[in-house]
């Protein structure tokens, strides 16, 4: 009996934020998108500048689904947990993000870290297919 799989998974690595603009939250991140599972995993770095810079990083999860938007093609909902930058502190720092994605892979989003709310940040991205079938 032979079974065809194909698995897509899509490698989504860009920066989310103004980086010209020392004010604005700076979003790196490294995903890997499964559509056909609807699902997205891997890792980001969040620097923020309120006058004196701050550099948190970890692992996120999340979800991804088709918006049926004509110039949003798709959504993408990942959220984590920071370290926080304090060894002693055994506070963990919730973090979330939503993404509005053209056929490109670029657009805009929003997060919530540490209270504060950041709205219509600009995605810059690439995306590389790591697709593979078995027989």
């Amino acid at each position: 009996m032979n079974t065809n799989t194909i698995t897509k998974t899509i490698y989504f690595k860009g920066v989310m934020g103004e980086i010209a603009d020392p004010l604005s939250p700076v979003l790196q991140f490294s995903l890997l998108v499964h559509p056909y599972e609807n699902t997205v995993s891997g890792t980001v770095k969040l620097t923020i500048s309120n006058g004196e810079e701050e550099v948190y990083s970890g692992q996120v999860t999340g979800s991804t689904h088709a918006s049926g938007f004509k110039e949003s093609v798709r959504l993408i909902n990942i959220r984590g947990n920071f370290p926080p930058q304090h060894k002693l502190s055994g506070i963990v720092l919730p973090f979330e993000t939503n993404m509005s994605l053209d056929s490109d892979w670029n657009g805009s989003g929003g997060m919530t870290f540490k209270g504060r709310n950041y709205e219509k940040l600009p995605i810059k991205a690439s995306i590389f297919n790591l697709d593979s079938s078995t027989e």
